[in-house]
């Protein structure tokens, strides 16, 4: 997954930074600050930094990641641990480290990878934790009416790709 990433860039991403599960931010390095990656899967983060590295000769990035792998959307729905104790804190751990060190806190971007728990689920029913989630974020303050959303889901190769949350994506973009 890293061909194409120059070798300078590959050990650790100048300007761009990754948070830990206490809110303090590290330098973006891979296998080592980006939870959750290995080097054949779940590394979204590394294209993200890379593209703005790319687009962006000046300014540091800043990036939070919440996993639960392979869970269901219902898991990550306000009032479960995970939004309380997880998101919640997290994100209040990251604005302060944020601010005490003189930046600004601005959700830029949200990217939303899940589905694989839920490819049964027809799109009424995941549009409706879908939307559910994000009203919870935008009146909890994590994300605003003008963070842009960006929606992934499993490979339609996949045996647990699903045509309802496919359809949700696609419904709750449009």
């Amino acid at each position: 997954p890293l061909s194409g990433i120059p070798d300078n860039i590959r050990g650790q991403f100048n300007r761009v930074w990754m948070a830990d599960l206490y809110g303090t931010y590290y330098p973006l390095q891979l296998a080592v600050t980006n939870r959750g990656y290995t080097a054949t899967a779940f590394g979204t983060e590394i294209a993200i930094a890379y593209r703005w590295l790319l687009t962006h000769p000046s300014g540091e990035l800043f990036l939070n990641k919440y996993t639960i792998d392979g869970s269901a959307i219902v898991n990550f729905l306000s009032g479960t641990s995970f939004y309380t104790n997880t998101l919640t804190i997290g994100y209040a751990n990251s604005a302060t480290w944020l601010k005490n060190n003189g930046y600004d806190v601005v959700a830029a971007g949200l990217v939303w990878i899940q589905g694989e728990s839920d490819y049964t689920d027809t799109w009424n029913t995941y549009y409706t934790k879908l939307n559910s989630l994000f009203t919870s974020m935008t009146s909890d303050g994590f994300i605003s009416s003008r963070t842009r959303i960006v929606l992934s889901g499993i490979s339609t190769h996949s045996t647990l790709w699903g045509a309802g949350v496919d359809s949700a994506f696609q419904i709750y973009a449009s």
